[in-house]
């Protein structure tokens, strides 16, 4: 087992020390009875600011965005920087004063500035075009590119990286040796008991398209400084009913990079939603997990925009003020039988769960809980697989796929599609055999609707408003009338196509649809079979 080297940590006295060599080439003086550079208060404050800034460049002072943080060198807990905590944590680094007297006689004398200098050196340009940029603070070593070329990968080390403008506090090791075969058997393991749908005909679990979207999933989070300078898809997982672990699935690609995996609910009012995401992108938000989304269809021009934007701006919620900045989070959205915008699904990567049954009864040889996701030897041992198979690809020199790219997301397919392939895996930017128009899918999940409540063995009669209702009910009205002027005449036109087909409802029972009319108008009889067949 082995980690990156981490930098042996400096005492202030130490660090001020180092610095004697930054302030005598920046202009100021050294104290003789304390290793601290001098900054002479009676400048003008541009260069108090600049002498400032290029002495605490070494410092855990950081530019993060339009704002300054400190960070803990330890836990990596990033702590605002403010004028009043400023004047005292300063002069660990530096003493302000003025000289006075003259000759042999004549001496720095220390004083601490007051706050309204303080607020003057924080804010002024000269100070922070000195410090370092800070775009990112884990609590475990993450990839990056190891050459201009991006043909190799590298670990990052403990402390601050400045090539990624990214710093490390480690909480705990974990592997860098594991063999590629024993990080797939791992995941096997894992993911086995998972009913990844398998319309596509039944596969090693490697080999499954859906699996292997779970697996790019995994990658986009482990490899999130891969792809700081492209634009990345959202991922959606979705289930035919509760109880498929859609859920598990999210807190898993996530959980081994940020550990406790927050949910968040998705705004139907776009408003909100888009206010919401600002917030978001200006606090730096590193996923977006959007858990258990409700209704029929989702659609949402705010999400759409902020997928394809390298840049989100607007409204920053509870305030009347813009905001926003670099875009770098990671969308994951569930739900039970939703459908997609076309718009949404073409800017995501889509994971199918199938349950046959009922999801709630199943029982698991090995229960895997939400605990034992976030638990640091769970994230240590995943983390330990990824890096296995990720270096595995850098041995191979990190090989791109050309065909096959998402649109708006190319730089990323090539990557992400090279990694996930290479390692064996399925390709998951290929579109899922048993993915259907938006339409389409919205008339299979109202049939099954219909369905649900009819008793195994028997029959039961829709009339059109019943049917209607039920659709309505689902939030699906819309999507099966679109584009038409009549919404009853457009649904009775529509549903025709259906008749004396067969499907599977949410129980996995097999049922017909059937059409006749009697004098009163159309009816639809939903036929439920018994477990042996028609």
């Amino acid at each position: 087992m082995s980690k990156p080297e981490e930098p042996k940590k400096q005492t202030s006295k130490e660090l001020a020390s180092a610095l004697s060599p930054v302030a005598e080439a920046v202009g100021v003086s050294v104290s003789e009875d304390r290793l601290a550079p001098q900054i002479d208060t009676s400048l003008p404050v541009s260069t108090q600011a600049r002498q400032c800034g290029q002495l605490l460049r070494k410092t855990p002072l950081f530019l993060q965005g339009d704002r300054l943080v400190i960070v803990n060198e330890d836990t990596g807990e990033c702590k605002p920087m403010n004028p009043t905590l400023f004047v005292s944590w300063a002069e660990e680094y530096v003493s302000f004063g003025q000289h006075r007297g003259e000759g042999s006689g004549r001496r720095f004398a220390v004083k601490s500035i007051s706050t309204e200098l303080a607020s003057k050196i924080l804010e002024a340009e000269q100070f922070r075009r000195e410090l370092r940029p800070l775009r990112g603070v884990h609590d475990v070593a993450l990839p990056t590119w190891a050459n201009p070329e991006k043909t190799a990968v590298r670990l990052l080390p403990a402390g601050y990286d400045e090539e990624t403008a990214t710093f490390t506090a480690p909480a705990f090791e974990y592997e860098t040796d594991m063999h590629p075969e024993d990080a797939l058997n791992f995941l096997r393991d894992v993911y086995g008991e998972f009913p990844f749908d398998d319309s596509d005909g039944r596969k090693p679990l490697e080999k499954n398209r859906s699996f292997s979207v779970q697996m790019a999933a995994h990658f986009t989070a482990y490899g999130r400084l891969l792809f700081t300078d492209c634009l990345r898809p959202g991922f959606v997982f979705l289930a035919n009913q509760s109880g498929s672990g859609k859920t598990l699935l999210a807190r898993m690609a996530l959980a081994p990079v940020f550990g406790t995996v927050a949910p968040s609910a998705l705004s139907r009012d776009e408003n909100e939603l888009e206010k919401r995401l600002t917030t978001w992108t200006e606090e730096g938000k590193k996923y977006l997990f959007f858990d258990n989304v409700k209704g029929g269809r989702v659609s949402s021009a705010a999400l759409e925009l902020f997928l394809t934007s390298p840049e989100y701006e607007g409204r920053i919620l509870s305030k009347n003020e813009s905001g926003g900045g670099k875009n770098q989070a990671l969308v994951i959205l569930t739900g039970n039988d939703v459908t997609l915008s076309t718009d949404l699904k073409r800017r995501t990567l889509l994971c199918e769960l199938f349950v046959v049954g009922e999801g709630l009864d199943r029982k698991f040889r090995n229960p895997i809980t939400d605990k034992w996701v976030a638990d640091p030897e769970t994230r240590a041992r995943f983390l330990a697989a990824l890096w296995s198979l990720m270096n595995n690809w850098q041995t191979a020199k990190c090989p791109r796929i050309k065909e096959g790219l998402v649109p708006s997301f190319e730089t990323y397919s090539e990557i992400i599609g090279g990694l996930v392939t290479l390692n064996g895996f399925a390709n998951p930017l290929e579109t899922p055999a048993t993915q259907m128009d938006e339409s389409e899918q919205a008339w299979r999940q109202f049939l099954r609707a219909l369905a649900d409540p009819v008793e195994t063995g028997t029959t039961y009669d829709y009339r059109v408003d019943d049917a209607m209702q039920v659709a309505e009910e689902n939030g699906l009205l819309d999507a099966l009338t679109y584009g038409g002027r009549d919404d009853r005449k457009t649904f009775g036109q529509r549903i025709a196509k259906w008749k004396g087909r067969q499907f599977e409802d949410n129980q996995g029972r097999s049922f017909e649809f059937g059409k006749r009319r009697d004098g009163k108008g159309s009816i639809y009889p939903v036929t439920v079979f018994p477990a042996s067949g028609k």
